[in-house]
């Protein structure tokens, strides 16, 4: 599989939970989706805190969203987005070595740390 990942535009910025900024967020992510015929992986981190209903509205906006990388450790929050989209999405946890045995108790089974990995397409 060959994909784009995509993190937030303000990495490193601070949370902020509010309705416009969650608007712009996914704006950025449809945008990218309809830019590029790579599947999209968004790496969840820094402030970009969403909750499963808004997890489930970008999958249904964004056809080429295939992957959703957790990098926060939260991992009730993690569960409950997965629960709420259920297999359209391939769950990979990332948020730190300590954390691959609760990313195994919600049935994660892909785990990358901060290496990036790039391979040349066959």
């Amino acid at each position: 599989m060959s994909a784009a990942r995509v993190v937030s535009k303000h990495y490193g910025g601070r949370r902020n939970s509010t309705s416009n900024v969650a608007h712009g967020l996914a704006n950025y992510y449809a945008e990218i989706g309809r830019a590029t015929p790579l599947e999209l992986l968004v790496y969840s981190r820094a402030w970009v805190s969403p909750n499963p209903a808004w997890v489930e509205q970008l999958a249904a906006r964004v056809p080429t969203l295939a992957c959703w990388k957790d990098g926060q450790g939260d991992l009730r929050r993690y569960q409950q987005i997965i629960n709420r989209v259920g297999d359209r999405l391939h769950w990979i946890g990332g948020a730190g070595d300590d954390c691959v045995p609760g990313y195994y108790s919600i049935n994660i089974r892909t785990y990358t740390s901060s290496i990036k990995t790039f391979a040349n397409a066959p």
